[in-house]
């Protein structure tokens, strides 16, 4: 799934202890995180699907949480799905996301967007290595 198809809903302005303005933290996190594939400083994001088959795929990593599992019904209705529903695993380096046992996905309305996961990613610590690759760009 692209980019694109992700929307950043909300930007949190970690600072990770650099005695640096925001700004140019923010601009290196940014710049290590194209370089890494990875989110360094944590935001929320979503990502809608038609429907998962088994598992969902969530493109931005390393996630710390779901938040939100919506879907919609065969009637258009929206429902909240229980987060605890599922659980996390790797594979790829991604994190992919899989209903418990005796859970299930949603079945619901035909519409692009018909179950939304909303989650959170980044580092709310980071890890020695990312840590020095933001501090040689300050």
């Amino acid at each position: 799934m692209a980019d694109e198809d992700l929307t950043l809903t909300i930007a949190a302005a970690a600072t990770y202890g650099f005695d640096a303005p925001q700004e140019a933290i923010t601009a290196a996190c940014a710049t290590v995180s194209e370089a890494t594939g990875q989110v360094i400083q944590p935001a929320v994001y979503e990502v809608s699907v038609r429907s998962v088959d088994a598992a969902l795929t969530l493109p931005k990593w390393p996630v710390l949480d779901v938040l939100r599992v919506r879907y919609f019904d065969g009637n258009g209705a929206e429902h909240d799905g229980d987060p605890a529903d599922y659980y996390r695993t790797l594979d790829g380096g991604k994190t992919v996301l899989r209903a418990k046992p005796r859970r299930m996905w949603p079945n619901g309305a035909d519409r692009d967007d018909a179950i939304t996961v909303t989650y959170r990613a980044g580092y709310d610590e980071l890890p020695p290595g990312l840590r020095a690759m933001v501090a040689n760009l300050l």
